[in-house]
């Protein structure tokens, strides 16, 4: 065998590969490919680092849009219906419905709130038509709130203060004696408090509606017919249902042909409390572990299925276990175990009947819950089919439980759960009951598409880097063989879920901050540059309260950053048996104290003396478990933690690493081959650091031995260190750690290049490496600047002027259109007040935006009413042509806005224009990311502008900064065509051809 390996480095928006042929001592390939992080791959998005498209932003401005439009489409729909019964007078309604209230202000003077107005008078008075028609299309207007209880809740939603407002102005209704919402508005002086600032809910407005349409129907007989009622409350009142969104649950991780269960169904919730108690493990004070008895899991069992969560201390004392033992997992900063949280909730409200159901019927009543499109819709259930008093039948509409899926389908995880019952594990209930699950498939040639494979996989930036990972990967294989071993390191951003971004980011933020902190400190003590390992001393000194945790000397900050320190920093676990070099596996030590302990672990050296006891108690103080249980590691556990190192290494658990795993498995039938051979590696990215170091490859794209992550080509160097991780690989880092103390190294003894000529062979083959990159040719964006301008005009000065409104804070004043407005505001900043107009009634009203003009150049969007003046966003593509002018040839760049490209498209034209007229020939397009070969090397295009006939924005295909910090050439089109430069096309294996298009 020629034990190919391939190495795999997988980002959210970068692939790097190398293909090595480690018995033949070979390096076959090397490969980059950069491809868009979001929708539109902006160098502000990868800065950012953005953990959600930005398609998310569009398509929330996209349904507001829609909401605008079929309120407006209501709107005229319940206007051209009264114009019908006569009830309006003709004409659109942005004339039609300010004539009428000019009209109706001269018959009724004395109010100032004339809808309201008119529907409280509906109540007891006859009405006109108009005066009536103008009344029911206030209700139009203001038809308030409906619960829609399957939609999704946001961020800034608070739906308990609009439930919260809609009761009390219920009760401020019923406590006036007012019969409709309207009637009470009416009632109120707005001089006193603005009346649409309260929540209101369509009900309202329904009853409204019917109690208006009776009192009149007297009086208009032969227009308020019962047809008409229904007619006219569906368009005032009709709302949309949601689509049924179930055909995106994925499929049963055991049990593909099933959907997956919803976690707040109480089976689903009895399978995770189970799991989680029988992998819970016990540590004692002296450090250590033991499983569960069966007695305490059924203890926890009764109590988990009780309580929504159970606190790992009251779990304990409720199984006689002292508070001085620690649960494993608490070292990683859980605190408590998940109950039947849908079990206790349910029961609060129904109490013995939620009991009393059945499995099956359970369910059930949670499916209606869930279907239910408004709580008025529940309720009204809940009473009629389940025996809901009106009391329980509110509590369980309001009712919140989780909004998620398990990994399993209901029918699994019942067949998983007679297992865990018993004890068992998950992993080991699963060989028992899915036994298929872990017998090798046929395996395949090629990858297959990713929707094929993995078809619950809704990630857009995961589907992105596993399909470029396929094409690559099938490339490879179809031009070198299928490798003999697959090993990929996934970036860290493609593993966690948003949850875990967010939790992550907020410790890095909180992490950061102390650190400034602590750099601050350290300049006022005297050090005027701290560097990396001083916060790191200063963290340790202000974590150990001091004091030296083996001595418990005092720690000055002058014993340890003075000219003489007596204080170092140590490794808890020997570095050289634990390869740990993190936070957690350090502290402060007597230099001394350092020497006399040597290479062991704290039990070794101090074990069973009273200063192990007086050690472990001032540790104990640091309030860090994981740190305390380094300090309490035992021979068993130290062997366990070298045993498991290479496991550590190669096995990335993960939820994506096992889905790359799994996709890259088709391969072979699954991880492992028929033969159990694994194929299949995913590394956590520790190791190949270690290798990268000690093999000097980051001096190979830069003089730093520190790795430099400002050339794409960084991504193969990587991937050939993660090629070189077998577990062969791993052993040998581990015993160059085990010697580095005897051949007197920081961290790691001798070790040797995987063969002699590896490092000039691979800095050779980096150095030939081409990076591809993905082209942006997508019309998915923003076509144009969000801002509306007014129709473009000459000015005076003859310059192109727009008109804008804009806050007023933000104006120029001299730019303000209007000479009252703009005297206003001129006068208020003089007075540094806030500014006003005043009415010919003596009112005061405040100006919060102005119309100001500006010279900005528009293009017009939409036909007749919806005609609209924006600005262009980004660009599109440059189409590049050659004019003959005698006997030279001129080159130029139209330059096409994404506006235009749109326009094109719907228009079903090609966007790409290639006829530009008589003497003038198309060479290429140019977009972002594309490439082109110009003075000798590979450029890829950041961009394109309209400077000077057309300008490419160009960076070296291989910097991998951000635009503002990268090497930048911009030639014009004229220059670049003269030099030579040209288009072309770099597949993902980086080999290049002449682009045609």
């Amino acid at each position: 065998m020629a034990n190919l390996s391939l190495g795999i480095d997988l980002g959210v928006n970068s692939l790097g590969t190398a293909l090595i042929e480690r018995e033949k001592h070979e390096i076959r390939f090397t490969g980059v490919r950069i491809f868009p992080a979001g929708v539109d791959g902006s160098d502000k998005d990868i800065a950012a680092g953005r953990d959600e498209s930005r398609a998310v932003k569009r398509r929330q401005m996209r349904l507001q849009r829609r909401q605008a439009w079929r309120r407006v489409r209501r709107l005229r729909k319940t206007l051209h219906l009264l114009q019908r019964y006569g009830l309006l007078p003709s004409g659109e309604a942005a004339d039609a419905i300010p004539a009428l209230d000019r009209e109706l202000h001269v018959l009724y003077p004395e109010t100032e709130v004339l809808p309201y107005f008119l529907r409280a008078r509906a109540l007891d008075y006859p009405l006109t038509g108009p005066e009536l028609g103008r009344a029911l299309y206030h209700l139009a207007q203001r038809r308030g709130f409906l619960s829609n209880r399957r939609a999704p809740e946001k961020k800034d939603e608070n739906k308990g203060k609009v439930k919260g407002g809609i009761e009390s102005l219920e009760g401020q209704i019923a406590a006036s004696g007012k019969r409709t919402l309207g009637e009470y508005l009416a009632s109120l002086d707005p001089h006193e408090a603005r009346i649409r600032t309260r929540y209101t809910h369509r009900s309202m407005f329904e009853r409204e509606f019917a109690a208006i349409w009776e009192a009149q129907r007297l009086h208009h007989p032969e227009v308020l017919t019962e047809s008409r009622f229904a007619e006219l409350r569906e368009a005032l009142f009709f709302q949309r249902p949601l689509k049924d969104q179930s055909h995106l649950i994925g499929q049963c991780s055991l049990m593909p042909e099933l959907k997956r269960a919803p976690v707040y169904w109480p089976e689903i919730q009895r399978w995770r409390y189970i799991q989680a108690i029988n992998n819970l493990i016990l540590m004692s004070p002296a450090g250590e572990e033991r499983t569960l008895t069966e007695r305490e899991r059924e203890i926890l069992y009764r109590e988990c299925e009780g309580h929504e969560k159970v606190a790992f201390k009251k779990a304990k004392k409720l199984i006689g276990v002292a508070d001085a033992w620690k649960f494993t997992i608490e070292s990683g900063g859980e605190k408590e175990l998940k109950g039947n949280l849908t079990n206790v909730r349910l029961g609060k409200i129904l109490n013995l009947r939620w009991q009393q159901l059945t499995a099956d019927r359970q369910i059930e009543l949670l499916q209606d819950w869930a279907k239910a499109e408004t709580d008025e819709a529940f309720r009204a259930l809940a009473q009629e089919k389940w025996e809901c008093s009106p009391e329980e039948a509110r509590a369980l509409s309001d009712l919140r439980l989780p909004d998620a899926y398990a990994s399993v389908s209901l029918e699994a995880a019942r067949r998983i759960l007679t297992h865990l019952e018993r004890g068992v594990t998950y992993g080991e209930a699963r060989k028992v009951e899915f036994p298929e699950q872990f017998v090798p498939k046929e395996p395949l040639a090629l990858l297959p598409p990713v929707k094929e494979a993995l078809p619950e996989v809704r990630n857009p930036a995961v589907m992105r880097a596993l399909t470029e990972m396929r094409k690559t990967v099938n490339a490879i294989i179809r031009k070198f063989g299928k490798p003999d071993y697959i090993h990929i390191e996934l970036g860290r951003d493609l593993k966690r879920n948003r949850d875990e971004r967010m939790k992550l980011s907020l410790k890095n933020r909180e992490r950061e901050k102390q650190r400034e902190q602590a750099r601050e400190a350290l300049k006022a003590h005297g050090l005027p540059e701290p560097k990396g390992p001083d916060i790191e001393k200063y963290l340790l000194w202000q974590e150990c309260g001091k004091t030296c945790p083996y001595t418990g000397q005092s720690i000055s900050l002058n014993s340890i950053f003075g000219a003489n320190p007596m204080f170092d920093v140590e490794h808890i676990v020997p570095f050289s048996r634990s390869l740990d070099d993190s936070f957690l596996n350090k502290t402060l030590c007597y230099k001394p104290e350092n020497a006399n302990k040597g290479n062991r672990t704290p039990w070794e050296r101090y074990g069973g003396t009273a200063q192990f006891d007086e050690m472990i108690e001032r540790v104990k103080r640091f309030g860090n478990d994981a740190k305390l249980r380094r300090f309490q590691m035992r021979e068993t556990d130290l062997a366990k933690l070298l045993a498991d190192f290479n496991s550590r290494q190669l096995n990335d658990t993960r939820y994506a690493s096992r889905l790359a795993q799994q996709y890259l498995g088709l391969l072979y039938g699954g991880r492992s081959d028929a033969s159990g051979t694994q194929r299949v590696f995913v590394s956590n990215g520790q190791a190949t650091a270690f290798l990268r170091q000690k093999w000097d490859l980051n001096r190979i794209l830069s003089d730093s031995p520190q790795k430099s992550r400002d050339d794409h080509r960084h991504h193969a160097v990587d991937a050939a260190a993660v090629a070189m991780a077998s577990p062969r690989m791993m052993q040998a880092l581990a015993r160059a750690a085990e010697n580095a103390i005897r051949e007197r190294h920081r961290r790691f003894g001798s070790f040797e290049h995987p063969w002699p000529e590896f490092r000039e062979q691979l800095c050779a083959a980096i150095k030939a490496t081409n990076v591809s990159h993905r082209p942006m040719r997508k019309l998915d964006g923003p076509l144009h600047e969000e801002t509306l301008y007014g129709k473009p005009h000459i000015g005076r000065d003859g310059k192109n002027y727009v008109h804008i409104r804009v806050l007023v804070e933000n104006a120029d004043i001299e730019q303000i259109v209007d000479p009252t407005v703009r005297e206003a505001v001129r006068v208020a900043r003089e007075a540094k007040v806030a500014p006003v107009l005043t009415t010919r009634d003596g009112r005061s009203i405040p100006i919060r935006k102005v119309r100001v003009r500006c010279v900005v150049k528009t293009v017009p969007i939409g036909e007749g009413a919806r005609r609209r003046n924006v600005v262009t966003g980004d660009n599109h593509h440059m189409e590049v042509i050659g004019e003959t002018k005698g006997t030279r040839v001129v080159y130029s760049g139209v330059v096409v806005s994404r506006l235009e490209a749109a326009r094109r498209n719907g228009l079903r034209i090609p966007v790409v224009q290639r006829d530009h007229g008589a003497d003038k020939e198309f060479l290429f397009s140019l977009s972002e990311g594309d490439m082109v070969e110009w003075k000798g090397a590979y450029w890829r295009v950041r961009g394109v502008t309209t400077q000077s006939n057309g300008m490419p924005i160009l960076s070296p295909s291989t910097d991998a900064r951000l635009k503002a910090d990268a090497i930048v050439e911009r030639p014009t089109v004229n220059v670049f065509c003269k030099g030579g430069g040209r288009k072309v096309l770099i597949d993902h294996l980086g080999e290049v051809q002449l682009a045609r298009d």
